[in-house]
């Protein structure tokens, strides 16, 4: 019966003309604004990159300038501290070059020089006794494996309940 009533309802209302025009322009305008709105979402985000990207960049051009003035700086350093400037500053400063009867040295009360490190004994030494292995540990893996089946075999022979043929 719902299904009569409905079919009654659609041959009293039909679809005038006009409407249809007026549905195919609303699918058609929905369509334009969603490709609208992907294509603004693509502009800002290749918009973003792009700034992004350009930012890279002059972060990379400032590390490289950074760069070249350690650069500068580590030659400049090494100029200063080099010995013939080095000794020049110091003829300029009023200090004199040491000679063998200008030299003094100051004893210092309570002071223990450091003693030397001693890594290994010197070549020509004999080694303590004490450092040598015990016999049980200078053989191979097949010499030990070679004594524990000697052993077994040796075992066996000497057990008379022991039934080979079990």
């Amino acid at each position: 019966m719902i299904k009569a009533a409905q079919d009654t309802l659609l041959q009293a209302y039909p679809n005038a003309p006009w409407r249809n025009q007026v549905q195919v322009i609303g699918v058609f305008t929905v369509g334009l604004v969603t490709i609208a709105m992907l294509a603004g979402l693509y502009l800002v985000v290749s918009v973003q990159a792009a700034t992004l990207g350009r930012e890279i960049q002059d972060i990379q051009t400032d590390i490289l300038e950074v760069q070249r003035q350690n650069a500068n700086l580590v030659t400049s350093l090494a100029q200063l501290t080099s010995a013939a400037v080095m000794e020049n500053r110091a003829l300029e400063m009023g200090f004199l070059p040491v000679t063998e009867g200008s030299r003094e040295y100051l004893p210092v009360p309570g002071y223990v020089p450091r003693q030397p490190v001693v890594l290994a004994p010197p070549p020509g030494m004999a080694v303590p006794s004490g450092t040598e292995f015990p016999a049980e540990l200078n053989q191979t893996l097949f010499q030990w494996l070679e004594g524990l089946v000697r052993s077994a075999n040796f075992e066996a022979a000497q057990d008379p309940s022991a039934d080979p043929g079990q």
